[in-house]
């Protein structure tokens, strides 16, 4: 293994992280249910070549497998791979499947069945929403054996594992059922066996006792998924034992969780960012077109009052938008805008703008960071007092997302806020592609310098020069205030009594890892 491979994974020799039981030690066979409620799991789709949006990935998490995956601490371990390295010009990734894995029917995982999973992306059916980044750096897979698949990339890829959009598809049992068939009745490698699935309702699972890390087998026999829109029936239905865990749990909803006899909550740190983009900056009429007018507002936020009183302490103050510290390429010398209401003023008489002016925010409402709505009131008031009168206006998030896309907010509002999850999987080089380049998909950025920094980035494989160009993009995003960090809110889960452990991701803003759910005996 070269020492690449290290570099990138954070790891000093993969192969030793293939997870065994400890000998002589036996797991109990799982046992006992638990339920747990979510906002939404999306189109509830199952096709592990549909790829994995952020709402529907509690489900491909608990039915399918990775290559690779990440462990609780963001770092990156064998999973269906048992090792993974790359050529020394950087231009493949050689990944060695694990021997004896095996589909929830009892076929064994190949080589060929992930070359499948990547083949039928291309089907018109399942709109990958991965696949225009996974053309644009993978050429071509080649299967050397049953256990060893190639990646040959076009250029170095230094976020390839990031961007496998697809895992193990069983070639056998798909060409048997066809697409109509799996979507009934999937087969994945995962930890859980789906047993039904009813659209925007529920989704029933059940373990999967030969999955391939056996100490990982759920402790639980059964597992379900709830669908409850409405946060107010979540939180009842953990109070009368409905339900045993409660995802998208935000403000006065902690206390009354937490001052409720048997009930608590779960926090996962660093899950979900928001920033505050300003719509008209390259507007010269505009008086967000000058940089003192954003460091003011940046200096005008008093972001850990914000922290302690919409998010009850269950989140941090953000120095760059979109950026965590739980993230590769975080700028720790970076510290977010200090709350200067003077030295506001004077930025904005500096700017020629002695009395204030009005400004407008629209905002919208996402699972991803709660209360943004709330937030943004709160970044109005603190604008007022400096001068900045400022309105919020709430949008429907379909419409708010579509039209920050297509940029055509800026013709009646002067800043938007946009969310991320910050999961190690999103990277700092990742963050700037969707955010912070001049062709991403959610800006209104068009800095030259950061779009050049990033061009470098993507071919830069060891991790040490990366991060340095990683940070000088934020350090010019910050100087810039190109986008306004505001806070990273953490994931609140209720949890019921029934429930004696379960151990979080670090940046997970999804309910995943109910393998990980331990029950108390008594309640089981």
């Amino acid at each position: 293994m070269t020492k690449l491979v290290a570099f990138l994974t954070g790891l000093v020799c993969l192969p030793f992280f293939v997870l065994a039981t400890p000998s002589g030690a036996v797991k109990p066979a799982p046992k006992g249910k638990v339920t747990a409620v979510v906002a939404t799991l999306g189109q509830q789709l199952v096709d592990p070549s549909h790829g994995k949006n952020g709402m529907m990935r509690p489900v491909s998490y608990h039915l399918q497998a990775d290559l690779v995956r990440r462990d609780l601490e963001g770092k990156w371990v064998p999973a269906l791979a048992s090792s993974w390295e790359i050529s020394p010009d950087g231009l493949s990734w050689k990944f060695t499947l694990r021997k004896g894995a095996k589909f929830h029917n009892g076929e064994e995982v190949t080589a060929q069945d992930v070359l499948y999973a990547y083949e039928r992306c291309f089907l018109p059916e399942m709109a990958n929403p991965n696949l225009k980044t996974f053309q644009s750096t993978v050429e071509k897979l080649e299967v050397k054996d049953d256990y060893t698949i190639v990646y040959h990339t076009k250029g170095p890829q230094p976020m390839l594992l990031n961007n496998i959009p697809v895992v193990a598809a069983p070639r056998k049992y798909l060409e048997k059922v066809g697409t109509d068939g799996y979507a009934k009745n999937p087969v994945g490698a995962g930890p859980f066996k789906l047993v039904k699935n009813a659209i925007g309702e529920y989704m029933e699972w059940e373990a999967f006792e030969n999955y391939y890390s056996p100490e990982e087998v759920p402790h639980v026999k059964t597992a379900v998924m709830r669908v409850v829109p409405e946060a107010a029936t979540r939180i009842a239905m953990l109070k009368t034992g409905e339900a045993d865990i409660v995802h998208g749990v935000a403000g006065a909803q902690i206390k009354e969780i937490e001052s409720t006899a048997g009930l608590r909550t779960l926090s996962g740190p660093s899950s979900g960012s928001s920033h505050l983009q300003f719509l008209n900056m390259y507007n010269s009429s505009s008086p967000f077109s000058d940089m003192r007018v954003r460091q003011a507002l940046a200096h005008a936020i008093d972001r850990q009052a914000i922290v302690n009183k919409i998010y009850f302490g269950q989140a941090l103050p953000t120095a760059v938008g979109g950026i965590s510290k739980a993230q590769f390429g975080w700028n720790p010398d970076l510290k977010p805008y200090a709350y200067d209401p003077q030295k506001s003023k004077k930025l904005l008489a500096e700017a020629g703008y002695p009395n204030g002016f009005t400004a407008k925010i629209v905002t919208y409402d996402t699972a991803t960071v709660p209360k943004t709505p709330d937030q943004m009131e709160a970044l109005a008031a603190f604008f007022t007092q400096v001068g900045v009168k400022t309105t919020v206006t709430l949008m429907e998030t379909g419409t708010y997302t579509a039209r920050f896309r297509d940029k055509s907010l800026a013709k009646d509002y002067d800043m938007g806020p946009i969310t991320m999850p910050t999961a190690p999987a999103y990277d700092v080089g990742y963050t700037t592609s969707i955010f912070y380049i001049s062709t991403a998909p959610y800006t209104y950025i068009n800095n030259p310098k950061i779009d050049e920094l990033w061009k470098q980035s993507q071919h830069i494989v060891n991790p040490k020069e990366r991060e340095q160009v990683l940070g000088k993009i934020q350090e010019i995003a910050y100087e810039e205030v190109l986008g306004l960090g505001t806070i990273e809110s953490h994931s609140i889960f209720g949890i019921g009594p029934r429930v004696k452990e379960w151990k979080l991701q670090v940046g997970n803003p999804y309910l995943l890892g109910l393998e990980r759910v331990a029950l108390n005996p008594e309640k089981q």
